[in-house]
């Protein structure tokens, strides 16, 4: 009889992150999406440019999620350093 081994719960951190990042990828999309529509009225000069509007649509989302991992981490080790200096 074969024995399961118990996982280490670093598949499921991995799927968790996964996951997380399509979301954000997705709603950022929109964000920038939304962004790129106002922006237009505001800049026609900037924005009438089709190069302008692929670059922004391509790499602010992206962009979006690095700044968005990066203030979690930041939230996670303020958290952390308060909840060390309390004992």
């Amino acid at each position: 009889m074969k024995t399961i081994r118990k996982s280490s719960g670093m598949t499921f951190f991995v799927l968790k992150t996964g996951l997380t990042c399509c979301f954000l990828l997705l709603l950022n999309a929109v964000l920038v999406q939304m962004c790129c529509v106002v922006l237009r009225d505001f800049a026609p000069d900037i924005f009438s440019d089709p190069r302008v509007i692929q670059a922004a649509l391509f790499f602010g989302p992206i962009m979006l999620i690095f700044i968005e991992f990066w203030i979690y981490d930041r939230r996670v080790d303020s958290r952390s350093r308060t909840a060390g200096t309390k004992n």
